[in-house]
Formats: structure tokens, sequence, C-alpha cells
């Protein structure tokens, strides 16, 4: 047991529990996280000659309450995490469930948000072994809340181009099947909310044309729906199809939010506290 007196940071005190410790493997996982018993055994297991890094599957349970999507979303990252491993694709970790050897451990810098994205990317962008091991089973409850939601993704937004900017060597090194992921699978998902600005102000800047002006106008509805089904999500019983591009909405308008913090270096308050 460590204890850390002053608050640093958790990059900070992974670097000094992975400096501190002499073991072969080490095993991560978040404090609101629970292993089934034999997840440790399983996740220990699967590294090998070509694996030196595996990610478990973490299982979110959808809240008893609220309107918060996020577990659906989960469902579809995690098709995405088997088809990308079987690809030689894998991107990053649950962060809740992973294990790595600790040879590959690379200290972190101290304000790195999205640590179990950069700690196993630089394993596999490095060629030394990064897979999906969907029978090391973890499980964590999504928030309720939207707003919560909101505000976990501002952080993740941040860490999101953090990594895009501050490590470059994602996007060359590896595998082709991990360049491809990666530029499909994350890079265009933190890019989509520009796109989509860049979108709307094309189909603007031609809406002498009929249809631009649909587009555009189509848009607009859109954005104002998204933002009727937010407001009024636990008063209304809207179709869940709804919900989920109210949900996709707001994930973008939180990405948006931290590109802008990310770019200015505003990070103070990006770690809040949720029922996650």
């Amino acid at each position: 047991m460590h204890a850390f007196e002053a608050n640093r940071g958790k990059a900070s005190v992974l670097n000094d529990l992975a400096a501190a410790c002499d073991a072969d493997v080490l095993v991560f996982t978040d404090a609101n996280t629970h292993f089934r018993p034999d997840t440790v055994r399983v996740l220990v297991g699967a590294l090998d000659d070509r694996t030196a890094a595996a990610c478990g599957e973490l299982l979110l349970t959808k809240p008893g309450a609220g309107s918060n999507e996020d577990h659906a979303y989960w469902g579809v990252e995690r098709r995405l995490k088997r088809a990308e491993s079987a690809l030689g694709g894998l991107l990053g970790a649950n962060g809740g469930v992973y294990a790595i050897r600790r040879e590959c451990y690379v200290p972190l810098a101290p304000d790195t948000i999205c640590d179990d994205f950069v700690i196993a990317m630089r394993i596999a962008a490095a060629g030394q072994g990064l897979r999906y091991v969907p029978e090391a089973v973890a499980t964590e409850e999504t928030p309720g809340d939207m707003s919560a939601e909101f505000h976990r993704r501002v952080r993740i937004g941040i860490g999101n181009y953090q990594s895009l900017f501050r490590h470059p060597r994602f996007l060359t090194g590896g595998s082709w099947a991990l360049r491809f992921t990666y530029v499909s699978h994350k890079v265009l998902r933190w890019l989509t909310p520009h796109l989509l600005l860049v979108a709307f102000a094309g189909c603007l800047v031609l809406a002498g044309e009929p249809l631009y002006l649909a587009l555009a106008a189509a848009m607009a509805a859109g954005a104002l729906l998204a933002t009727a089904v937010y407001h009024t999500r636990d008063s209304l019983p809207w179709p869940r199809v709804l919900k989920a591009g109210s949900f996709f909405a707001l994930l973008n308008v939180a990405f948006l939010v931290g590109f802008w913090r990310f770019a200015t270096g505003n990070y103070r308050g990006s770690w809040r506290r949720t029922d996650r």
C-alpha cells in the first residue's frame, strides 16, 4: 500500500508506482471497477512473446435512472475493439482493466489525462504487441446524469488532443492495421465536430443552391432538436433514437470544448468527481 498525501495527478502517481514495483507485470484498474475472480489471471496469461499488453473487457451497466446513453455507446466501442484486435490494430486499453509488461512502461508527462490510451498506444506503436482479451471481464456502472457525462467527456477530449498532437508517432508507428484504425476510429472521431462546422459553413456559403440550403437547414434543425431532447430528457418520453442522437451531439460539443481548452492550455478544473 502506497499513500500519496499531495494531489499531484494520476500520471505522477502511476510513474511512482511503476518505478517502485519489481513485478514482471503491471495490472491497471480504477477505483470504481470490479474484477471477476479470474480477471487478473486471464490478463497475465494473455501476455506472451508477441503480446506485451492485454486489454480486458469492460462492461458498463445501465444506471437505474437517468438518460445517459453511454452504456449503449460503449457497446459499439467493445465490438470495435474486438474487430481491431483481430486485425492487429487495437487502439489503447480500457483504463479499468489492462495489464502490461513492466519493462514496457514509459513514464508519463505529469499532466497526461488519457493515461490508459497513451500507455497502451506506446506499446502498440512500438510493435510490441497489444491485444484484446474479452475473457478478462470487469464491470462499472454508467452515471445516470448526462450533464456529468458531458464534463467527463470534456476532460477526455482534452486528453484526446494531447495524444494527437504530443504523440505523432501514433500516426506512423506500428503496423498498417494500427495506422488505419487509429486514423479511422480515433482521429476522425476527434475531428468530427470540426468537420461538421466546416460542412455547415460550406453549406451556408453555397446556400444559393437549393440542395445546400436544404442541407444547412437540416443541420440546424438537427442541432435544435438535439438541444431540445437534452434539456427535456428527464421530463418527456423521447424515442431512444433521438436520445442517442442527442448523446452524439453532446459528445461533439464536449470535444469542441475540450479542444479549445487544450489549445489554450486551460486544464484547470478538468477533473470532476462523478457517480461513475
